[in-house]
């Protein structure tokens, strides 16, 4: 007689078998998350590069028109501070010639129809690594639009960059940008693939007047306090790293890349320098005609 087996051999996971799984499939996603996220900012970075060279080829361009590079800022007197930045001049340069056609070159930055068009965010300037994308607010107390922000600033001396109470950072300077500057490149007896141009900032985050705009305040960055340093104050050193402005005063170069930031040097090609580099390099990359000797950076 045929005996049939009424027993059913189960086909599913123990609990053994599942907690495996499960453990299994955590660690390959901790080994990938990194990789993963490595690459993301890879991309990023390389996005930012790309965003710098197209810089230096607009410095260059607009030098071939005007025989000198763009002002640090556009300025008639000691007490007008509210002129146009290096970035709004090079707005036909980087495709925007219809937003620099409309803009009000014998007003200030912050007459009312060249504000609001400084509202226009503009990725040309923004590192896709930079979290802070939120707005310049430069109407005080008062509420009111801000200004679209910029992650890149022209560099003008190897000074601090201090600026006093009438906003004035460097009248003078021995980089590349400061108060209408006009450098050709025949004054960079450094040489221009010696000389530093743009750089990367950063800020403490929203706030009012915290980060420059790219309409506005383009008088520089000073290089004195290295890359991706605390920023010193008459009052001493900051609490905060990456902060751009904080009351009367401007910071030096920075990113919220690893271990340094993007510059944009004077024959229009992009390094990324250790934020470890002798303090002495970088002021001799700063000056424009100072005779230092630089070797490989």
């Amino acid at each position: 007689m045929l005996q049939i087996n009424s027993e059913k051999k189960s086909s599913g996971f123990t609990l053994i078998e599942l907690l495996v799984v499960i453990a299994i499939i955590a660690i390959l996603i901790a080994l990938l998350l990194p990789a993963v996220q490595q690459a993301r900012e890879a991309a990023r970075r390389s996005t930012c590069k790309n965003n710098m060279k197209q810089l230096g080829l607009a410095l260059h361009n607009y030098h071939d028109v005007h025989s000198a590079f763009p002002a640090g800022r556009m300025r008639t007197t000691a007490s007008d501070y509210l002129g146009h930045s290096t970035q709004t001049m090079l707005l036909p340069y980087i495709d925007q010639a219809p937003l620099y056609n409309q803009m009000n070159f014998t007003v200030g930055f912050n007459s009312a129809p060249n504000f609001a068009l400084g509202q226009t965010i503009l990725t040309a300037f923004l590192c896709p690594s930079n979290p802070t994308t939120e707005g310049v607010d430069y109407t005080g107390a008062s509420a009111g639009p801000d200004a679209a922000r910029t992650h890149y600033e022209g560099i003008s001396d190897s000074g601090s960059g201090r600026r006093g109470t009438s906003s004035i950072v460097v009248s003078n300077g021995n980089g590349l940008f400061f108060w209408n500057s006009k450098v050709k490149l025949r004054d960079i007896t450094d040489g221009a693939s010696n000389t530093l141009a743009f750089c990367e900032v950063v800020s403490k985050g929203a706030g009012k007047n915290d980060a420059p705009a790219w309409i506005a305040y383009g008088d520089g960055i000073g290089t004195i306090n290295g890359i991706n340093a605390p920023w010193q104050t008459n009052g001493g050193i900051l609490p905060l790293t990456h902060n751009m402005y904080n009351g009367d005063a401007f910071s030096g170069p920075a990113s919220f890349h690893v271990g340094g930031c993007h510059f944009t040097l004077g024959d229009g090609s992009v390094r990324f320098l250790s934020e470890n580099m002798s303090q002495t390099i970088l002021t001799s990359l700063t000056t424009r005609a100072g005779g230092e000797i630089v070797g490989e950076f």
